[in-house]
């Protein structure tokens, strides 16, 4: 089958850059950038190898649950067993140590859509004031969100210096789970 070109925008920060993927065969196999009106037809590092991650052995398709605590192993669950121990967990943290003790965390990477619908999830949802859109691009350097206890945002929203003792953080589209107890 012949390669084709797809028009869709980079996702690595709120840049949003226009980029072609290659699809040959039904897989992404490379990426070429687009005429669009910011970027110009360039696109950075990050977006020139963006399409690597799609088909990377390594790539998480299925949520992962650590059974048995601290020290038990990930394993694959379903979608609705990991959605229904997150809540849980939620749950339980706010009912031990109010409303607050959970907070969320969006990145450069979301759009002003989804930044949107997070601070909705996290006000009306969750029901937290805890909240930090961190509204910069980050760095082609960092491989990871700043941590929020270094973060000068962290401080000027959530008017600590350091995370809640037992928080949840929602960055981006993904969850980790810290808890200290």
């Amino acid at each position: 089958m012949a390669e084709r070109l797809v028009p869709t925008q980079c996702s690595f920060c709120g840049v949003q850059c226009g980029m072609h993927l290659k699809v040959a065969d039904g897989a992404v196999i490379g990426v070429e950038p687009r005429d669009f009106p910011h970027n110009r037809g360039s696109l950075c590092p990050k977006g020139v190898v963006a399409y690597q991650q799609v088909n990377h052995p390594d790539r998480l398709l299925h949520p992962l649950v650590r059974r048995g605590g601290k020290g038990g192993r990930l394993e694959q669950a379903s979608w609705d067993e990991a959605r229904d121990y997150v809540v849980g967990r939620w749950q339980a943290l706010q009912a031990e140590h109010g409303r607050d003790a959970v907070a969320v965390y969006s990145g450069s990477s979301m759009t002003n859509e989804k930044c949107y619908l997070t601070g909705k999830f996290a006000r009306v949802g969750l029901g937290t004031r805890h909240i930090d859109y961190t509204p910069h691009i980050a760095p082609i350097r960092d491989e990871r969100p700043p941590r929020p206890k270094t973060h000068p945002s962290w401080r000027r929203v959530v008017g600590l210096t350091e995370p809640p003792r037992d928080s949840w953080r929602l960055w981006g589209a993904l969850t980790w789970v810290e808890s200290r107890s």
